[in-house]
């Protein structure tokens, strides 16, 4: 039977903006969207683009139950459809999910690494001595093994300008911009909470931030590339992106594509 839509596609952690997002693009080019959430209250659910909509139990709280109500949902679109659906994974939690449980992937079509790239990838001090041995310029990044050592190291640099990030973790969580001594002791909070810190040069502030996302096939060609504008970040005084545009910038794209091929 010859279906209207190009193909399925599910979509987990809909809760999030990224996955409306995602939602949006890929259901404005004719296929079948499965959003997996939750809550009801997961935005994504709700959007005019998704065909099918699925609550499961949250992946934090209870591995098996989430691996069998997924397991589930793939196996009744072939059952159904006579085809395996393509599936997006929204979380880094979610993605280490199917890469620890690899059986999953035979029952769908995605991209994901292997666990050593995905270790080196959610390492905030791996991924930034990766891209040093590559050749890219990073700032002056220092990890530590505890906490007195970072705080006399920041304590002996006063003039300089640092962050300090969690070793292992995304966006701007755990992050913070030293500029008194009352930072001091948000850091020694957030070496409790998220574990071991890092510390950088703050890039400055001043002037355009352009990014380039690239994506390489599994013999490093490249696949496709996005450059874009920072244009909001949060906190405002530095953090993620919440805005951004897509810009033309052939240069980039050609500077940093020879580190990869």
């Amino acid at each position: 039977m010859k279906h209207k839509w190009n193909d399925i596609v599910v979509i987990t952690d809909v809760k999030w903006r990224k996955s409306l997002s995602a939602i949006r693009a890929i259901g404005k080019n004719n296929y079948f969207i499965i959003a997996i959430g939750n809550s009801v209250f997961d935005m994504g659910l709700w959007s005019s683009y998704v065909d099918k909509r699925v609550i499961i139990p949250n992946l934090m709280k209870n591995q098996e139950k989430y691996k069998s109500k997924l397991i589930t949902i793939l196996d009744q679109c072939y059952k159904r459809w006579g085809k395996k659906p393509i599936l997006f994974t929204m979380e880094d939690i979610t993605l280490k999910f199917l890469i620890e449980h690899r059986s999953i992937i035979n029952k769908c079509k995605c991209l994901i690494p292997d666990l050593e790239s995905y270790n080196i990838a959610n390492n905030k001090f791996g991924a930034l001595q990766t891209a040093k041995e590559l050749g890219i310029d990073i700032p002056y990044t220092k990890q530590f093994e505890n906490l007195s050592d970072l705080l006399l190291f920041i304590q002996s640099n006063p003039k300089r300008n640092w962050v300090v990030k969690p070793e292992v973790g995304k966006g701007s969580f755990g992050v913070t911009y030293v500029t008194s001594k009352q930072d001091l002791d948000i850091i020694k909070k957030h070496w409790k909470q998220y574990g071991k810190l890092i510390v950088q040069d703050r890039i400055p502030l001043k002037g355009e931030s352009i990014c380039v996302a690239m994506i390489f096939s599994n013999n490093n060609k490249l696949s496709n590339y996005f450059v874009y504008k920072r244009l909001h970040t949060y906190p405002i005084r530095g953090g993620a992106s919440t805005s951004r545009i897509g810009v033309s910038n052939n240069s980039l794209v050609q500077h940093r594509q020879p580190h990869y091929g």
